[in-house]
């Protein structure tokens, strides 16, 4: 290899990547032009996405300025009587000889109505906003654009005429590469090849089998049980997210997050996404959309067994190696998140390392850099993929210094600059991380304990299923380094047992340690350590016992080691049996309490040791234990939920219909409710009743405050509704009845059904709840009868030991497909996105968001104890509609008259989940006082150089600010 030709290449190849963050790209600059017709102009929505414009230039003649009512909305960039909008926006009030136009929340200008024919300007940018008559300049202020939500005004048409707006939205991370962007990528791709065909020409011809172990009984098993957990696991943490932003990606050009932080560019973490728009648009099904991390996970085991075991170990153990990876693929593994791929990605780099260490080839490892490369653009765990070359470094740098080949493998590294900048900036990346940052979260290095606050606590994130792979992969590698420094010194003349662990546990320390550097602490990242974590767990183990013995372990010391390894599975087995949304249904919470008893551990480990006379071995028999105990319940825990909801829905009812193509997932389950009150067949008056109303005026009977006044909840005894008359029911009628109060505990409710008043059928509701909140329940009729009452028992004394009914209504459910169809435009919250794969999404493009008709919002809780607002019911108000979290749907949110919500039936909803007061989420109209078609639409370009950015959209203090000034005050 010529070195100073290698040198060269090296240096273009790294020089080009530095270069495309900086090269100049296209940006759109889309101009929204109001009103489509000037003479008659009529208020619209524009529901822009950063809220506010890059510039902004109204016009309004002098004689729009003169209407006889005092403080007439003459313009306003916000809908008319909303007060939050007049804080942020530009309003332009006139009536009685004067004018007064505020913009951002500050008076602007006040003044008398100028006579004549004359025209009033305002022109905000990013700099400035000023007032002008007839080119005059009135007033001046160094303020923002205001933001822009319509072009509305209160004039009639014809009053109106003359009045225009023209808006440059901020659509700047819509970009592509100008002419020589593209010019420095196709040279450095170019590059990028010498690069590689300079390490394999430096190296030796002779074939070698890339797989050389054919196809076993135990790859069936691994792909068996990932299908099927595919088919019938749950849902992971932002599956429905990263489904979003994949989808809107083709609207766009760009990735961004759709949801909140302004919708700015995911760069430089996007590759996934990009990677899976296309095959979101062909189908968003959840089984279609998990294949690829199905294909990920199973290529993991390929690459661990065929290129990573033999070449760490003569005895492989390769059973062992396929339980440890199913423990930490089936809580981690199988869904949209792109920790599957950064898995996938180290084992194929650490693969790689390996045969090139084997073979003595520079070649493997450029192709292995230029993995590990692409790794990083997916997630910032990405960097994980680099840490072999790290566990590795001793020998590879021997290899490297012998082929001289280590410049033109650290260019390789470059395919991760090519990934990111391809389309986008400099710039753009850093506003990103800007927006991110400020708005979070955004934690620290030094709080990545916050992680392992997570791990530990009761909600989805510290489920046991998630706690047991990374407790057992820390546990091992810290006891790693013991042993080795135990056996060196003890040993000299032969290979000791644990070598093989040594540079993947090097690898798995340094992944943790890149972990401290992510900006999030959620657990779902620790998926990206999966692929070390096995290999090093598995060489642990499997050498455990042997390694105890050289290590000059006694039986003090093997008790110590039994003991910590019973500790460590009871900890694990601690861990509460809760998953992400609806994913929990039909799922017990807990785990029975004796497998969280270290004792139980112990006892098994003492009992296995005096089996085989020798206590060394009890360590790993403990934990290879709670390996398969682990893994069991984690897969009879589904497997049994899956039993549970045959007649009601569940994730893999759902994706058997998708393959059938017969869903629309929980769509095919939801109805929408209209009621109708029945007539009461005599009046019997309420001796009590509730808190607060229901949610329909409707009359209330029950027990609270019905002795010593209202407020008073010490009464016992029982409550009676009237009879009421009962229709003949139709399909998709029931009878309703909405409760409040303690439902358990010695209260009861029972609804009868009678004849002529006599009771035919007492049918009893109860709940686990203990709320004052209204809940509903349906059911049906026996044949025959032709009435319908409630009965209330208040066996309760103490606060809170009251509850209250209305009186039963007629119920009718129709299809939510009828009602929302496939062309209405929904915003679906992201914990729903995924299942609801037949409704079109509102659009967010160009810097504007498609105005949604229905607001889709979840209702399951998520439980757990620490650390604020991840205990917090998710989904209202929502990411995608606070100001704080940059919501891309905030404008609609507020430029919406009226939210109501609908009732809704989820037929699907397990009764167990009912009763503790689940639901599949809530149905929200919004109701706009004016459409969103009144303004014309131009797209632009211009050249942006990559550095530049310019002007930032100013940002609310986060929530999580917002708590932390709360604490502290």
């Amino acid at each position: 290899m010529n070195s100073r030709a290698a040198l060269a290449l090296a240096l273009s190849t790294v020089l080009c990547g530095l270069l495309l963050p900086f090269a100049p790209v296209l940006v759109n600059d889309p101009v929204l032009s109001w009103p489509k017709d000037p003479a008659r102009p009529e208020s619209s929505l524009a529901l822009l996405v950063p809220y506010r414009p890059l510039s902004l230039d109204v016009r309004l003649p002098c004689a729009t300025l003169r209407p006889a009512k005092a403080d007439t909305v003459v313009f306003a960039s916000h809908r008319p009587d909303d007060a939050h909008g007049a804080a942020r926006g530009l309003t332009v009030l006139a009536g009685a000889g004067n004018v007064r136009i505020t913009s951002d929340g500050a008076a602007l200008y006040q003044g008398g109505a100028p006579g004549g024919d004359c025209v009033l300007r305002i022109r905000a940018n990013t700099t400035e906003t000023v007032v002008e008559l007839d080119g005059d300049r009135l007033t001046a202020a160094h303020r923002d654009p205001p933001q822009v939500s319509a072009f509305a005004t209160t004039l009639e048409p014809a009053a109106a005429s003359g009045l225009s707006a023209v808006a440059h939205t901020d659509a700047r991370f819509e970009s592509s590469p100008a002419l020589l962007k593209m010019l420095l990528l196709a040279t450095q791709v170019l590059l990028l090849g010498g690069c590689l065909f300079l390490l394999w020409r430096g190296d030796s011809r002779r074939r070698r089998r890339w797989l050389p172990r054919r196809p076993g009984w135990l790859d069936g098993v691994m792909l068996i049980v990932l299908g099927a957990w595919a088919v019938a696991g749950p849902m992971t943490d932002d599956d429905g997210f990263y489904a979003a932003m994949a989808r809107a990606a083709a609207d766009t050009g760009y990735v961004g997050n759709y949801y909140h932080w302004f919708n700015v560019t995911e760069a430089p973490f996007s590759l996934l996404q990009q990677l899976l728009t296309p095959w979101v648009q062909l189908s968003q099904a959840p089984l279609w959309l998990r294949l690829p991390s199905l294909v990920a996970a199973f290529g993991t085991w390929l690459v661990l067994s065929r290129g990573v075991l033999p070449r760490l170990t003569e005895r492989q153990p390769r059973i062992l190696t396929a339980a440890v990876l199913l423990c930490w693929l089936l809580p981690y593994g199988i869904g949209v998140r792109p920790e599957p791929w950064v898995a996938l990605g180290s084992a194929s780099v650490l693969a790689l390392v390996l045969r090139a260490l084997a073979h003595g080839r520079a070649f493997p490892l450029g192709v292995a850099a230029a993995l590990a490369g692409l790794c990083a653009a997916i997630t910032p765990s990405g960097l994980v993929a680099f840490t072999p070359f790290l566990g590795l470094a001793r020998p590879l740098s021997r290899l490297l210094k012998a082929r001289r080949g280590g410049l033109l493998v650290l260019a390789c590294a470059s395919t991760g600059l090519l990934a990111v900048f391809a389309d986008t900036s400099l710039g753009a990346a850093l506003e990103a991380t800007r927006v991110h940052g400020e708005i979070g979260p955004a934690l620290a290095w030094h709080e990545e304990i916050v992680r392992y606050f997570f791990l530990l606590d009761e909600g989805s994130m510290g489920s046991f299923a998630r706690r047991f792979p990374v407790l057992l992969a820390l546990g091992l590698l810290l006891l790693l380094p013991v042993l080795r420094l135990r056996i060196r010194n003890r040993v000299s003349d032969t290979l000791p047992p644990l070598a093989a662990a040594a540079g993947p546990g090097i690898a798995l320390a340094a992944g943790l340690g890149l972990l401290w550097l992510a900006p999030s602490k959620w657990t779902h990242h620790f998926g990206s350590l999966t692929a070390l974590a096995t290999v090093v767990t598995a060489l642990v183990l499997a050498e455990l016992p042997a390694a105890l013995r050289l290590a000059g372990y006694t039986w003090r010391g093997g008790l110590a080691l039994t003991a910590g390894s019973a500790a460590l599975v009871a900890l694990a087995m601690a861990g509460p049996n809760t998953w992400y949304g609806y994913s929990q249904f039909g799922v017990d919470p807990k785990l029975p309490s004796i497998l969280a008893n270290p004792l139980l551990w112990l006892g098994i480990g003492l009992v296995l040791a005096w089996c085989w006379r020798d206590l060394l071995p009890a360590p790993r028999l403990i934990l290879v234990l709670g390996l398969v105990t682990s893994l069991l319940l984690t897969v009879g825990t589904f497997a049994l939920a899956t039993w549970r909801l045959r007649d009601s829905w569940s994730m893999a009812k759902e994706n058997f219909r998708h393959v059938a193509g017969q869903s629309c997932g929980m769509a095919d389950e939801v109805s929408t409710l209209t009621y109708q009150r029945l007539t009461p067949q005599h009046s019997v008056p309420s001796p009590g009743g509730a808190p607060s109303p229901p949610p329909e005026e409707q009359p209330v009977w029950g027990t609270f405050g019905r002795l010593g006044g209202p407020g008073h909840e010490w009464f016992t005894g029982e409550v009676l509704t009237p009879w009421h008359a009962l229709p003949a029911l139709g399909p998709g009628q029931d009878i309703s009845v909405q409760l409040a109060g303690k439902l358990n505990g010695g209260n009861t409710a029972a609804v009868h059904f009678g004849h002529q008043g006599r009771v035919l059928s007492e049918q009893t509701v109860t709940d686990v709840q203990d709320s004052p909140d209204w809940r509903e329940t349906g059911l049906r009729p026996p044949p025959g009868a032709t009435q319908v009452r409630v009965k209330l028992r208040d066996g309760t004394v103490g606060a809170g030991g009251w509850l209250a009914t209305t009186a039963p209504r007629l119920r009718s459910a129709h299809p939510l497909l009828a009602l929302l169809g496939p062309d209405r435009p929904v915003m679906i919250d992201w914990q729903l996105s995924l299942a609801f794969p037949c409704l079109r999404a509102a659009r967010v493009s160009h810097g504007l968001t498609e105005a949604p008709e229905y607001v889709l919002v979840p209702r399951i809780r998520d439980r757990c104890k620490r650390y604020g607002a991840a205990c917090l019911p998710f989904g209202v108000p929502g990411i995608a509609r606070e100001e704080p979290q940059g919501g891309s749907f905030l404008p609609a949110h507020q430029a919406a008259a009226a939210r109501p919500e609908l009732p809704t039936r989820f037929a699907g909803l397990p009764e167990r989940s009912r009763r503790m007061g689940d639901d599949w989420g809530a149905l929200i109209r919004y109701d706009y006082p004016f459409d969103g078609h009144g303004y014309r639409l131009e797209l632009r370009e211009r050249v942006m150089a990559g550095w530049e950015w310019g002007w930032r959209q100013p940002i609310v203090p986060s929530l999580e600010k917002q708590r932390e000034r709360y604490a502290n005050n």
